[in-house]
């Protein structure tokens, strides 16, 4: 159960990387972002930037991490790391989806029910 734990954060922390830096249209971004609205986030800071990145319609990443970083000071979490998720990934729309797919699967087994 911890390895499935640590995989599904790994993969938060990919997902979200990608939405900040890969090269996809603000419609593709925001459906990526619709389809785990309703997700439960295993570690907080993840759900944070997921929350930030829904209020954010700019596509350059420098602008989108600028945003990123006003957006977690006002929702009150300032000390939040955002390097990490501006590391330059690219992954196709339908590499993301599999992988929000994937999110969801998890989040629908025992182990990440509370």
């Amino acid at each position: 159960m911890a390895t499935q734990s640590r995989d599904t954060k790994e993969i938060e922390r990919l997902v979200l990387g990608a939405v900040c830096t890969s090269p996809l249209s603000l419609d593709d971004r925001s459906e990526a972002l619709r389809r785990l609205a309703n997700y439960n986030w295993i570690l907080p800071d993840h759900r944070v930037i997921y929350e930030a990145l829904r209020r954010s319609r700019q596509r350059n990443p420098a602008a989108l991490r600028e945003h990123i970083v006003a957006e977690i000071t006002r929702l009150g979490f300032p000390d939040i790391e955002v390097a990490p998720f501006f590391t330059p990934r690219t992954l196709t729309k339908a590499e993301l989806v599999g992988l929000a797919n994937a999110l969801l699967a998890a989040d629908r087994t025992p182990a990440n029910q509370k």
